[in-house]
């Protein structure tokens, strides 16, 4: 026989708890989208265990001059050859449980009522390797001080990358998105396609001598979302369906775009994605190894490790970054 406590308070907490409905779906914490395997070439060619990884540049140098019919004092063309290289680190994250933590899941699962149990110890590898990607993702866009390889920082801090401010494309004062639009009609969306065809040719003609053209605009989400909600005066059409189709570009949101300016203002990349010359090196991706007793008691821990060289860009000209979007 069974007692309860007299308590109306206490009954009626047995009462909630018996009579609410759990949901048999998990409800799961949403987190931001990884981005840098579409937005960057992820690199897993190189072993497991390198620790560091190095390339070869190759340059010709020479011109034709004039000669004679008889000459025999010909310019001569010359190869010039360097190596460069990148130092790869390793990280780790894992996950533990015990014995009794598998026997209570167990009761759980079988357990007759309105909802089904949270299965802890399916969760918590599929924690432990969305948790990695997250850190990815950071390292890949900004870098990580903890390492001095990655501290220089990711695509969006790339030392070498020339970075202007808006002025310097509007041959004017410094605007941002936000203030450009704010004006309105015809003459807000030509000051923004003026905006970043400038930033575009800076790369394309200044910068590289038309060897590399931009192929994607990285923004911050506020200014993202801006230019998808502004449409083109007396047309359907949005205003970044509009700078994609004229300037035929990608335009990208990246959450850490945000603050990666100078002195933590947002930042706009203007970016050339290339296999050979941009591109994220991971040669050994997260591994999570199997489950092993730990000491010889009821507790078990699993073991996971990345190794990554980072972001890197080997033609920094190739891109540039705007301060103060």
């Amino acid at each position: 026989m069974k007692t309860f406590d007299a308590s109306p308070q206490a009954q009626l907490g047995f009462l909630i708890g018996q009579l609410t409905y759990v949901e048999q779906e998990v409800l799961r914490q949403p987190y931001p989208d990884i981005k840098y395997p579409s937005i960057l070439t992820v690199d897993t060619s190189a072993p497991d265990y390198v620790e560091s990884i190095a390339f070869k540049v190759l340059d010709y140098k020479g011109e034709p001059a004039p000669i004679g019919d008889t000459s025999h004092d010909f310019p001569l063309a010359q190869i010039a050859a360097k190596v460069g290289g990148v130092d790869v680190v390793q990280a780790g994250l894992g996950y533990d449980y015990s014995q009794i933590e598998v026997g209570k899941a167990q009761e759980m699962a079988n357990t007759v009522g309105f909802g089904g149990a949270i299965n802890y110890l399916a969760e918590k590898p599929i924690a432990t390797r969305t948790l990695t990607e997250q850190w990815l993702d950071r390292v890949a866009m900004t870098g990580d001080a903890r390492w001095p390889s990655l501290a220089t920082g990711g695509l969006l801090k790339y030392p070498g990358v020339p970075v202007v401010a808006t002025g310097t494309l509007l041959g004017g004062a410094n605007k941002t998105i936000a203030a450009i639009l704010a004006g309105g009609g015809e003459t807000a969306a030509n000051e923004i396609l003026t905006l970043l065809n400038n930033a575009i040719l800076r790369v394309y003609s200044t910068q590289t001598n038309s060897i590399f053209r931009p192929t994607h605009i990285l923004l911050p989400l506020t200014e993202y979302g801006l230019l998808t909600t502004f449409r083109i005066p007396n047309t359907a059409e949005t205003l970044i369906s509009y700078l994609e189709r004229v300037l035929k570009i990608t335009i990208e949101p990246i959450l850490q775009a945000a603050t990666a300016g100078v002195g933590g203002v947002n930042r706009m990349m203007v970016y050339t994605k290339n296999a050979q010359f941009a591109k994220f090196h991971l040669p050994m991706p997260f591994t999570l190894n199997a489950p092993i007793p730990s000491h010889g008691g009821l507790k078990f821990e699993a073991a996971g490790v990345v190794r990554t060289a980072g972001t890197e860009l080997r033609v920094p000209m190739s891109h540039l970054y705007v301060d103060g979007i």
